[in-house]
């Protein structure tokens, strides 16, 4: 689950890959589009990884600029880890 500072923010799941111990999940969040106003508001936003709840995940996430090309080269940053619940 990610929470936003605004509903404006558009965030999609770019990949996922096997590691080790766990999974890696990738999640590209775009930022609002400036000419639009939206309401100043913490948003909840849901994201299906397709990774199961009994495997631990490492979440990484980087935020592009609205008008931003999909080859963006912006970098990820860990931004959380979960353990596998039973």
């Amino acid at each position: 689950m990610l929470t936003a500072p605004t509903p404006g923010y558009q965030p999609v799941l770019t990949r996922t890959m096997a590691a080790v111990h766990c999974t890696n999940v990738f999640i590209t969040a775009r930022q609002p589009n400036p000419t639009l106003m939206y309401a100043q508001r913490l948003t909840e936003h849901r994201i299906f990884t397709g990774v199961r709840s009994d495997h631990p995940i490492r979440v990484y996430l980087r935020a592009v600029p609205f008008d931003a090309k999909p080859d963006d080269d912006t970098a990820y940053a860990l931004v959380g880890e979960a353990a596998a619940s039973p």
